[in-house]
């Protein structure tokens, strides 16, 4: 996905149960409305709560973003909220991913490389 950072779109495809290696050409019109409908509900969500502050990130006005607490896989070491297999990080693009190889499995004909 493009225009989302990292952190978002980790979240949008787990809740889309879409695997980051899915060709976009390969999506069918109810996996684009899935993923329509999570980056409406993650961003919002994202927005209540400040935003997602990692590490030592401190706003000019001092505000610390709440989201982080809430995210699923990205940055998650362990296991899957949904189904308790190991998140897995990948760089796709030269961007870190994280997903659940289960809950967002891979169609081979949609593999990117």
């Amino acid at each position: 996905m493009t225009g989302i950072g990292n952190i978002y779109d980790d979240e949008i495809l787990f809740q889309s149960n879409i695997n980051p290696y899915q060709k976009a050409n390969t999506l069918k019109e109810q996996d684009c409305i899935k993923i329509i409908q999570n980056t409406k509900d993650v961003l919002s969500r994202a927005i209540e709560k400040g935003g997602t502050t990692i590490k030592s990130y401190t706003s000019e006005e001092g505000v610390h973003g709440l989201f982080q607490h809430e995210l699923q896989v990205h940055g998650k070491k362990g296991t899957c909220p949904k189904c308790h297999t190991e998140i897995t990080k990948v760089v796709i693009g030269g961007r870190g991913t994280y997903f659940c190889p289960k809950c967002q499995p891979i169609k081979e004909e949609s593999f990117v490389k």
